[in-house]
């Protein structure tokens, strides 16, 4: 049996692009329902580090984000996107929220690098990219957990409803557009109709096995909470004849997979005394200048002659003093398993065998399966240069020291943030067609057809899911209402 429901916007996803549109519709004096599919919101948003970016000044911010999207997003949608910035503090401000500056490295870790700014300063109108704010909630938790508990309050006292356990399957479209949406749930299919449109915020595809396959090239794991992006608003959007963009652009940063966790532990290390190596055992970067959200650009490389990715995982390599200095995985709040304590001198993962000890490198070298030999050679090198300061990838001398038995290993992957990829959208936040054309009254926002490409330059997406999320609400708002469900 189909029960139905009605409103003039319909959400799909209530994360954080998902609540700020059903609010900002609201606010534009439309009725809306948000649909979610599991028991309850957040999504990403609260487990991210809540970042959001300041800018210094908009037209060469503008040009600058552009540039990082190598020409895939138009200099139209991030001018929008610069100026919807500059109106986030105030409107965090207007609907409860406070706002806080954010130290760009609020702990100091020698892996990965932190980028004070955006990540990619090199680009033309970098200097226009300023440093970062975040949203501090009553209970002051700090990181996306306070800017969701901002959001979800604020949906809260619109009385705005939220359909909890509601997989939304199917967009509704007739002559005049999107109309509607189909859901599914326990006790029975969802159909709401739309009066005045649609904004699909369900997320990107961190937990679709397939579609990473297909657009990312590999299976990786993610940050994020198990099982919420599955990309079905990209299968909707495509559905309606949606155009796709930036389907192979992800952030993710280096992790740990270990067994009884779906979702990666972030990687942090506190120590100078490391090295990543590659299943030859040979390193391929500088460890200590490996931007946060570039794991993915660092180890995803397809060997030409094997036909095997040699770095995907990778091993991290590290001493006693290491392992001593503090846990391995990052204490930042980023990632569904920062509630899950990880032990402060690495001993309680080291009895659960997830990180692998030796009392000399051949014999961590066994158990790693990692070639002796090779391992040994890498390891000279790094401890000489450590001593003449001429490392062969750049690596600078007061970041590493030499390491001294005994010494562990720990299998270490890229691991998905987010993806990016999805329906293309332009600066009203439509949603495009092939043809480039609005499909009429579907709207998106966030991370669901980003408008970031492979280059990712920090504080970018919580910015983008509340400037998007705001212009999509609004504008859906705004449509004529059909008035016939």
């Amino acid at each position: 049996m189909t029960m139905s429901k009605k409103a003039d916007v319909v959400v799909i996803g209530f994360g954080g692009a998902g609540a700020t549109a059903a609010i900002a519709a609201h606010d534009a004096g439309a009725s809306v329902i948000i649909l979610e599919k599991t028991e309850s919101g957040g999504g990403t948003t609260q487990e991210s580090s809540g970042n959001i970016r300041i800018i210094a000044d908009q037209d060469k911010a503008a040009r600058h984000y552009c540039a990082l999207t190598l020409g895939t997003t138009p200099l139209e949608v991030m001018r929008v996107f610069t100026h919807g910035i500059s109106e986030i503090p105030g409107w965090i401000e207007k609907i409860g929220g406070q706002i806080q500056p954010t130290p760009a490295d609020p702990i100091k870790y020698f892996f990965p690098y932190i980028a004070p700014t955006t990540s990619y300063p090199d680009f033309v109108g970098s200097e226009g990219i300023g440093g970062r704010f975040a949203a501090k909630s009553e209970g002051d938790e700090g990181g996306g957990a306070a800017l969701w508990r901002v959001l979800q309050k604020a949906v809260q006292q619109r009385k705005i409803e939220v359909v909890y356990n509601a997989r939304a399957t199917r967009l509704i479209k007739n002559d005049d557009g999107i109309v509607g949406v189909t859901a599914r749930r326990s006790d029975g299919d969802i159909r709401v109709g739309a009066n005045r449109g649609v904004v699909l915020a369900s997320g990107g595809f961190s937990y679709n096995a397939d579609m990473q396959r297909q657009f990312i090239g590999m299976e990786i794991a993610a940050f994020s909470p198990p099982g919420r992006n599955s990309g079905d608003g990209i299968k909707m959007a495509q559905d309606v004849g949606a155009d796709l963009w930036h389907m192979s652009a992800a952030v993710a940063g280096f992790g740990y997979k270990v067994p009884g966790y779906e979702a990666a532990f972030c990687a942090g290390i506190l120590s100078e005394g490391f090295l990543i190596v590659d299943q030859n055992a040979r390193r391929y970067m500088n460890e200590a200048h490996v931007e946060f959200h570039s794991g993915l650009l660092s180890a995803q490389v397809l060997d030409s002659v094997a036909g095997k990715r040699y770095r995907t995982p990778s091993f991290l390599i590290f001493d006693e003093k290491t392992r001593l200095s503090g846990p391995i995985a990052t204490r930042v709040k980023h990632s569904y398993n920062q509630r899950f304590k990880w032990s402060e001198d690495n001993s309680d993962e080291i009895e659960k065998g997830w990180i692998t000890s030796g009392p000399s490198l051949g014999g961590l070298a066994d158990k790693l399966s990692l070639p002796e030999s090779e391992l040994q050679a890498t390891m000279n090198r790094f401890n000489a240069a450590c001593k003449n300061g001429n490392d062969e990838f750049a690596r600078d001398r007061n970041l590493m020291r030499p390491l001294q038995g005994p010494l562990y290993g720990i299998p270490i992957w890229p691991a998905l943030s987010n993806t990016q990829g999805g329906p293309r959208r332009n600066e009203k936040a439509q949603v495009l067609d092939v043809f480039g054309n609005p499909i009429a009254r579907l709207y998106s926002a966030g991370e669901l057809g980003s408008i970031w490409g492979q280059l990712y330059p920090g504080a970018g997406n919580v910015s983008e899911c509340i400037v998007f999320g705001r212009i999509a609400g609004r504008n859906a708002a705004q449509e004529p209402s059909l008035r016939f469900v």
